[in-house]
Parts: C-alpha cells; sequence; structure tokens
C-alpha cells in the first residue's frame, strides 16, 4: 500500500504507530531524511522510502534519548554527592545553632 508515496508494507503496524503516537510525532518528525523538493516545491518522498524506515527512525531516537537520560540521571546524583561531600568537607555537618 502507498500513502502520498509513502510505501506501507505492514498497514496493522502503521495503524497501531499512528493510533499510539501519533502522525506528527513519527512520520512529520523523521520525514526529512527521506524527502526531497520537488519542481513545484513540494515535499515527495523518495523512491522505495517506507513507513517502517520511518518507524524505524523513530525507535531508534527514542531509545537514544532514554539512554541518555538514564546517563544523565547517573552524572546528577553523582554530582549531587560530591557536593554534599564538599559541602560537608568546608562546613561540617552539625547543624547550626542560634
Amino acid at each position: 500500500m502507498r500513502f502520498q508515496g509513502l510505501i506501507i508494507n505492514d498497514v496493522s503496524l502503521a495503524e497501531f504507530v499512528l493510533k499510539t503516537y501519533g502522525y506528527s510525532s513519527v512520520v512529520k518528525s523523521y520525514r526529512d531524511a527521506y524527502v526531497y523538493i520537488d519542481a513545484d516545491g513540494k515535499k515527495r518522498y523518495r523512491d522505495g522510502v517506507t513507513f517502517e524506515q520511518i518507524y524505524s527512525l523513530f525507535t531508534f531516537d527514542s531509545a537514544l534519548r532514554s539512554a541518555i537520560f538514564t546517563c544523565m540521571l547517573d552524572i546528577e546524583a553523582y554530582i549531587k554527592n560530591l557536593s554534599s561531600e564538599i559541602v560537608a568537607k568546608d562546613f561540617g555537618t552539625d547543624r547550626v545553632k542560634h
């Protein structure tokens, strides 16, 4: 099946993905790597481009973002711990009594 020149090999997958994530989140956000501008100024898919390719890029980007976020949480925990050690060393651990 084709939709605006985009080949859809697995219609069930396409329906599931679009219902779950939305057209904008998947297709509009990731199609630029697979399109060109024609003489009329319209975006056209390159020959042979499939929905599954675009979805694959979407899932790769999602996994990459998740991996980076996980690493950032580890870095945040390290910086918090390092900061608390510096504060404790420089200012002590006793509460100020008034």
